[in-house]
């Protein structure tokens, strides 16, 4: 059984304002399907004579005049695909559904379609007619759908913050599926499916450090021995938020001063008399003091 074939676009030079059009396959005449004549450049007689006779010694240009007469007619009629038959007749189909199902039945396949050279049509020819009985199928094509974009969904919720204190990020994000892109239209930009934004649960603990001692204080004496203390700060940091204050002490100590001090000497009371050196005729006694 001779497999039905739908053949591609023509490619042929139309007249300008010629809507393309698509051949489809030779089939048994149906007025039904195909029930309304627009165009006719066999009879001139005929109502819609297009007023371009056939021309037998160039049939392909009378093909094409024709096809272009009929599909230009049938768009404008609003129809969906048309038929040419009895070697100079276009009819019309206005139900795309009955002229797709009758395509597509077997049983109305026929093989008595010519082409320009009024051989059987074949693949090779550009346009094909049909003749008494027959009818070459022709439709049009779809149109492209067009472009569409994608567009971004919704965001998700956000991600848990990337720190438990401190501060940290979080994220969300979102597919590219408000439409979807389709029909070649863009994809989103990457930067517009993610998000980032900075994010703090608590404050992290500060344990405090101390700072550098200070100077010793100025020894209060110079002799004798004596201290002197430096004292530091927690505050390299401070504790914060929770954290432990330094360990240790805030004062240190050292001794000074331990020189001796200078002592003056100093007298003692003097001591008694001793005895006068004669006992008459003037003499004199001591006393004596020592010096400590």
């Amino acid at each position: 059984m001779k497999i039905f074939v739908i053949i591609a676009f023509l490619g042929i030079a139309l007249a300008q304002d010629c809507p393309a059009y698509v051949k489809k396959g030779c089939l048994k005449k149906n007025d039904i399907v195909y029930h309304t004549q627009v165009a006719n450049n066999r009879d001139s007689n005929s109502n819609v004579y297009t007023g371009k006779a056939l021309d037998w010694g160039n049939y392909q240009q009378s093909l094409i005049e024709l096809g272009c007469a009929c599909a230009q007619k049938v768009k404008d009629l609003g129809g969906v695909g048309f038929a040419m038959g009895f070697y100079g007749e276009c009819w019309m189909a206005t139900d795309k559904s009955a002229l797709e199902a009758s395509i597509i039945d077997i049983s109305q396949q026929s093989s008595s379609c010519i082409g320009h050279d009024y051989g059987s049509c074949t693949g090779e020819h550009e346009h094909c007619m049909g003749g008494a009985d027959s009818l070459y199928i022709y439709g049009f094509p779809s149109a492209a759908p067009p472009a569409i974009d994608g567009k971004p969904g919704e965001w998700s919720e956000w991600t848990p913050c990337s720190l438990t204190c401190g501060s940290g990020f979080a994220e969300r994000e979102r597919s590219c599926n408000s439409p979807v892109a389709s029909n070649g239209g863009k994809d989103c930009e990457d930067e517009e499916l993610t998000e980032t934004k900075t994010c703090k649960v608590v404050d992290c603990p500060i344990d405090g450090k101390w700072s550098d001692w200070s100077d010793y204080e100025t020894c209060p004496k110079t002799c004798g021995g004596s201290s002197q203390k430096r004292t530091r700060k927690c505050n390299n940091p401070a504790p914060a938020h929770g954290g432990v204050s330094c360990p240790g002490s805030d004062e240190d100590s050292q001794t000074c001063g331990s020189a001796p001090c200078p002592v003056n000497g100093n007298w003692a009371q003097w001591s008694s008399y001793g005895s006068c050196s004669k006992p008459c005729a003037g003499g004199q006694k001591n006393s004596v003091s020592i010096m400590h």
